[in-house]
Parts: C-alpha cells; sequence; structure tokens
C-alpha cells in the first residue's frame, strides 16, 4: 500500500514456493477454479487496491486484482460440456447402480457411507 513493487513483496515475503516464482502473478483464469474465499475476493475487490489478508483452507493471501475479464460463451463452451457430462455420467452410473442392486435383491450390511 505504501507503494512497493508488488512482485518483489510477493518474493520477499510469500511462503508459497510457486508465488515466489511467478512473483505473486496468477494468470487469468476463471474464479470457479478457486477456493469460495479467494474466489470472492477475486471478484469483489476493486482494481489495483491491495486486500486484507483472505483467510482459505491453504493459509492467508494478499491480493490485488489488476483486470478482470469475462469469457464469451464459445470460450467457455468445452469447460460448460466437461461438468454437463461429468454430472450426467455421475448420475447415470448411480442409477445403474441403484437399478442393478435392487434387480440382484442385494442387502447393504454396511452402511453406504462406509463404503
Amino acid at each position: 500500500k505504501a507503494g512497493a513493487s508488488f512482485a518483489t513483496l510477493a518474493v520477499k515475503y510469500s511462503i508459497d514456493p510457486s508465488a515466489k516464482q511467478n512473483k505473486g502473478h496468477l494468470p487469468s483464469t476463471p474464479v470457479t477454479k478457486y477456493v469460495p474465499q479467494f474466489a470472492q475476493a477475486c471478484e469483489t475487490l476493486p482494481i489495483g487496491q491491495i486486500s486484507a489478508p483472505v483467510h482459505t483452507q491453504y493459509g492467508y493471501h494478499v491480493l490485488r486484482v489488476d483486470a478482470r475479464t469475462q469469457q464469451t460463451f464459445s470460450q467457455a463452451e468445452s469447460n460448460i460440456k466437461q461438468q454437463l457430462l461429468a454430472q450426467n455420467q455421475q448420475t447415470a452410473e448411480t442409477s445403474f447402480f441403484n437399478a442393478a442392486q435392487k434387480a440382484a435383491n442385494i442387502k447393504l450390511t454396511v452402511p453406504a457411507s462406509k463404503l
């Protein structure tokens, strides 16, 4: 906040080896790839301002958002297709398993949560 280089400070103070290597710079990545607390800070921090420490399961982070971009549908389409395909596959597998279990008259003695 006093005007020092964010990159210099990231190298000097970060305990994350990747932050030291990339000088605290993260490539333009969809916020859905980040844990919720980090994503929220990325989405709400005013451009160019330094954040208060953000706590996540990985530790504390200090952020500066330099820019925000929004993907076009054609850029996001393959990720959306992959997510929907994975959801459909999970639903189909669960349905198949439940139908096969019922048809075979299998009785579980161990709770499903323990499997």
